[in-house]
């Protein structure tokens, strides 16, 4: 997935003369990670002040995955989170997420229902909610950007090997399909899977 790869690109930047080898379990763009389909968002709420800041400091980085892929990776067509300001949701609570906008000096819009309802063109919104929108989320390009990752790891000689199952870790050994893999540093960034291969086996909250 993106991170992976990601991580891959980055270590492999800062040591040149490493050699960096990504197992895959299934196949680069697969459906069955936590990264699958076409979109994810990018966005700035965010009730944890740290997501915020990881955010904003993710910037540079897609700004130099855009310029070496030559495409626009992120859709920057705002993110709008409207409904009651006190009750939490799945993504989050519209109060927290906005005093964490005004904590790192981010530019936001609060919208009445009437306003949303004007500009975005949702009927039949309550007249106590309320709206929140920043203009620079939007919508990552999945697809572009996990291949913009793979390129970029391909240009530093990053071996990427698919239909590779991690079978099991014990210190810096790795199994995978009968195979045994030796390495002086493992980075796990199996999402849901990490659970079963790190947490289970170390005895480590994950």
């Amino acid at each position: 997935g993106p991170i992976g790869l990601a991580t891959a690109y980055h270590y492999k930047k800062i040591n040149k003369n490493a050699t960096v080898l990504v197992l895959e379990k299934a196949y680069i763009h697969n459906q069955s990670g936590s990264s699958n389909g076409q979109t994810r968002q990018f966005r700035y709420q965010y009730a944890e002040d740290y997501m915020v800041a990881l955010a904003y400091k993710s910037e540079p980085y897609w700004k130099e995955l855009e310029n070496f892929h030559g495409k626009q990776l992120i859709n920057r067509s705002g993110s709008l989170w409207f409904g009651d300001d006190n009750i939490s949701g799945s993504e989050g609570q519209i109060t927290p997420a906005k005093e964490n906008l005004d904590k790192f000096k981010l530019p936001y819009e609060v919208l009445s229902g009437k306003e949303i309802e004007n500009r975005f063109g949702f009927k039949g919104l309550k007249e106590d909610e309320v709206g929140l929108f920043q203009k620079d989320g939007g919508t990552i390009d999945v697809i572009e950007t996990i291949t913009a990752l793979r390129n970029l790891c391909i240009g530093l000689n990053v071996e990427i090997l698919s239909y590779k199952e991690v079978s099991n870790i014990a210190g810096k050994i790795i199994k995978v399909d009968g195979s045994t893999y030796n390495s002086t540093k493992i980075v796990v960034t199996a999402g849901v899977s990490s659970k079963e291969l790190v947490g289970e086996r170390l005895n480590t909250e994950v």
